[in-house]
């Protein structure tokens, strides 16, 4: 009697153990799941009605979309395209970024922007920017796709 006892007691450890394990390694954190390449796909704003409005990113002259990367030191590039004079032109910028909770602010060259994460996955980044021009509030949206 005692055996089977022993068995049951050691199998439902076991399983508690081996289910502790599992749940904390399988959970990637936000910074995990930003470190990477993205490629911007959609652009647009939130309208009035408080609904988001997204257009696929315009590509005349068939440039390439552009790519952020996102490095494990903090670090970041951006580079997009511009069709101009007939060719595509390319712009790169670099700089620092950092992550708490929701929110994402990146450190360019040229002044510091704050960014709100609205969707972020393995496949997905949502970036929710708000800022004033003027007296006029402006919110700018823009989706990546993991490259």
């Amino acid at each position: 009697m005692k055996k089977p006892i022993i068995l049951f007691l050691f199998a439902l450890l076991s399983g508690l153990l081996f289910s502790c394990n599992s749940d904390s390694s399988d959970k990637e954190t936000n910074t995990d799941l930003l470190i990477g390449k993205w490629i911007p796909t959609q652009t647009g704003t939130i309208v009035e009605s408080g609904k988001e409005s997204l257009q696929d990113i315009p590509n005349p002259g068939k440039c390439d979309t552009g790519l952020f990367e996102y490095l494990s030191d903090g670090t970041f590039t951006s580079l997009r395209y511009e069709f101009q004079d007939n060719k595509c032109v390319s712009y790169n910028k670099k700089g620092t970024w950092s992550l708490k909770d929701k929110t994402l602010n990146a450190n360019f060259d040229d002044g510091p922007i704050t960014l709100e994460i609205l969707e972020l996955n393995k496949s997905t980044l949502k970036l929710k920017q708000s800022m004033q021009f003027g007296e006029i509030p402006i919110v700018l949206i823009s989706v990546y796709s993991r490259k």
